[in-house]
């Protein structure tokens, strides 16, 4: 669930508008086939595996997110190709900083990250298509933004869709979500609302053409803005609680959240 706030101005009359809606990406990474790495001499599945250039400890996987679901399986694995050896089963959370040598958990990170990092869309300005026509090199990973809760979410998801259309507007938004913060779009796309993530400014390389006239255009120093990143400060924060051994941990509980229930009279009719 990820709040989307929108402060809409049309003759002259302000709407703020708060809905939740959901976030799925739009498009799958891989085709779905490929293979698995194998031993050359005996043709059965490899293990990859981590071991410390200092203590020989060997780290070795638990399967990913889901883990392996035949504890027997894993225990058979780890007993027989790393037999004889100081092994050790998990995900391998702890990272040294490379600038500051600070040693620390990605657990806690992550969560750090979540407090500091609203789920939430929130519109920064109202631009046109033709406007981001010349900075495509910023688009990044496709999202569709819907909800099917109750009609009325429905109804209102269609209306926003068929404006952005009609009117050939597009949405900057800023963009928190499970702890990542981005720049990005939403836009009405053929068949879905979109919300299209931006890369950071700092990302774009220099062209390499020489001769090449270059043009500037009204939304440069929106993009910069929207696309500039606090996670690099946020990290550098992480890193001083964890060297002032303050604990990271989430808030309990709250009570739930609930959007403003207001009449959105400029998407009537659409």
């Amino acid at each position: 669930m990820v709040y989307l706030q929108w402060l809409h101005e049309e003759n002259g009359i302000k709407t703020p508008i708060e809905m939740i809606v959901k976030v799925k990406k739009s498009v799958s990474d891989t085709y779905g086939f490929g293979g698995n790495i194998i031993c050359n001499e005996c043709n059965n599945d490899i293990e990859q595996v981590y071991i410390c250039k200092i203590c020989g400890l060997v780290h070795i996987s638990d399967g990913g997110k889901e883990g392996y679901k035949d504890k027997t399986r894993l225990q058979h694995k780890t007993d027989t190709l790393l037999k004889g050896l100081n092994c050790i089963v998990g995900k391998k959370d702890k990272r040294k900083d490379k600038l500051t040598k600070i040693i620390y958990n990605e657990k806690d990170r992550q969560t750090f990250m979540e407090i500091k990092i609203d789920d939430k869309i929130r519109v920064e300005k109202e631009i046109t298509k033709d406007e981001i026509v010349d900075n495509l090199y910023f688009l990044d990973t496709p999202y569709e933004i819907y909800n099917n809760d109750d009609a009325e979410l429905q109804s209102r998801i269609r209306q926003i869709h068929n404006f952005l259309n009609k009117k050939g507007i597009i949405l900057l938004v800023s963009f928190g979500y499970h702890g990542r913060e981005m720049g990005g779009i939403i836009t009405s796309t053929k068949d879905k609302l979109s919300l299209i993530t931006l890369r950071d400014y700092k990302l774009i390389k220099e062209k390499n053409q020489i001769g090449l006239n270059e043009r500037t255009t009204k939304i440069d120093s929106d993009l910069e803005a929207i696309t500039s990143s606090d996670i690099p400060i946020l990290h550098n924060e992480f890193l001083k609680a964890v060297k002032e051994n303050k604990p990271i941990e989430k808030p309990k509980e709250i009570a739930e959240r609930k959007p403003k229930m207001i009449e959105i009279g400029f998407l009537e009719g659409y």
